[in-house]
This record gives structure tokens, sequence and C-alpha cells, in this order.
């Protein structure tokens, strides 16, 4: 009897489709679903390229995460799944690591500087974060 109470937790709950509107998926978790989907990719297979945990690409998905992921998730997402630059823009702007008015590309098809140094894969995270504050101090923006 003691052991029994021991392990009881009570009814489960029944999983099944969402119907609650405040739990539905954020707009990040299905624009990353659907790339993730047109790149013939599971979760899982996402989720070891992209250096996370399936759960964690579930998570994002369902919008059980929010939209806050990190830019260097976003980043690393955006490269596994062969996200282009309208839709790296896109998925930067709904988790709020690019403002609405902000571009990944300047005008001309000219990189930004922040391309340029997010994509150095010879700079640390530490190094791309001094470099960008030190360039929109002396120009107030990327």
């Amino acid at each position: 009897m003691k052991d029994e109470a021991k392990h009881s937790r009570g009814p489960r709950k029944q999983r099944g489709p969402r119907t609650d509107p405040e739990k539905a998926p954020m707009p990040f978790g299905v624009e990353l679903k659907r790339l993730r989907l047109q790149a013939r990719m599971t979760q899982a297979q996402l989720a070891s390229a992209a250096g996370v945990s399936p759960g964690y690409i579930g998570l994002i998905e369902t919008g059980d995460r929010g939209s806050a992921v990190s830019r260097e998730i976003v980043k690393r997402l955006c490269q596994c799944v062969g996200a282009g630059i309208d839709e790296a823009e896109t998925l930067l702007k709904l988790t709020g690591h690019l403002a609405p008015h902000e571009s990944l590309v300047a005008p001309k098809g000219r990189p930004t500087m922040a391309v340029f140094v997010a994509t150095d894969a010879q700079l640390t995270t530490e190094q791309k974060a001094i470099l960008l504050s030190v360039y929109r101090s002396w120009v107030g923006h990327d």
C-alpha cells in the first residue's frame, strides 16, 4: 500500500491536438517547421545538424518554447535547413533579433557589416559581439 501511494501521480493528462489559441504554435515555430519539411529533414536530423536536442526543435515548432531562441541558434537552424537571405531575415525578425525595418543585405545587394561579422568562422561569438558593438558606436547601425 505504501509503495502504491508513493508511485501514484494521479490521472494522466491526455495529449491531443491543440485547440487553445493561447497554446497555438508561434509564427517562428511554424516557419521553422515549413523550412525543415521543405529541406526534407526530421526534427532529429535538424537537431543533430544544429547541435540541439530533438525535443528542443519540437518545443520550438509547437510554440511551447515561445520565440525566445538565441540568435546563434537561429543562425544555425537557418544554415541547416538551407534558408535563403529572405527566409533567414524572416526567422530573425520573428525572434526579435532583427527589427522589422532591418535587412541582412544592404541596398544594392551589399551584405551588411553584421553579415560579414556573423559569417566569419574565424571569430568567436565574443569577438563578433565586440566588433559589432564598436562598429555600431561609430555609425549608429549595422
